[in-house]
């Protein structure tokens, strides 16, 4: 229980950092800038977004408590910037900020260099690409599928609950999971290697 209570406070006191702080602002800029203008709406309450990669980012590189609250400020911020129907919704911030953490606690300290897809068999490879799908697996399973069916039935009523609905999230989330891990295996790393290089932050 220590050690998982130390991956908090670990990432907490990331926050004192200058680094820190910049590249969570810039990360959270492009989540933002990534929900707005780069989600493509299926139904009203379906869409194919890729904005899950900059908070994956800042799990990975500061850990749960920081991509907790950025995943909450990003949501805040870019409904306020971009609007959509229906109202703001506190759930839906929660919803993120869960993401941010599931990612941090899963990833932070946990991906350190670049997968070789030529080398797919060596078990660094096959191990940081088995942990980033069950980072990924997770927050579908708990934020997408379970919370945000929660926070339907909250503003809609039952019929949130009902099996088309869920059926069609776990549909679509389940088809766009495969290429959600590709780019998660192809970016992630590369980005920490990138990180560490810059930064020189080896753990």
């Amino acid at each position: 229980m220590k050690g998982f209570l130390s991956v908090f406070k670990n990432s907490a006191n990331e926050l004192k950092s200058p680094v820190t702080l910049s590249v969570t602002g810039m990360l959270i800029a492009l989540y933002i800038v990534l929900k707005i203008f780069a989600t493509v709406y299926v139904t009203d309450n379906l869409r194919i977004t890729f904005a899950f990669l900059a908070l994956a980012t800042i799990g990975m590189l500061y850990g749960p408590s920081v991509a907790f609250f950025a995943g909450a400020i990003g949501d805040v911020l870019g409904y306020f910037m971009a609007p959509t129907g229906g109202g703001y919704f506190v759930g839906y911030t929660l919803t993120y900020a869960i993401e941010g953490l599931i990612f941090g606690v899963m990833l932070y300290h946990k991906i350190h260099n670049s997968v070789d897809f030529k080398k797919i068999n060596s078990a660094l490879s096959f191990k940081s690409i088995s942990r980033l799908a069950i980072a990924r697996i997770t927050v579908i399973i708990v934020c997408y599928i379970l919370i945000n069916s929660l926070n339907r039935y909250l503003m809609t009523g039952p019929a949130a609950f009902a099996w088309p609905a869920l059926y069609a999230r776990i549909i679509k989330n389940t088809l766009q999971l495969p290429i959600d891990i590709v780019i998660m295996s192809v970016m992630l790393p590369s980005i920490m290697t990138a990180y560490n290089r810059v930064f020189k932050k080896v753990y």
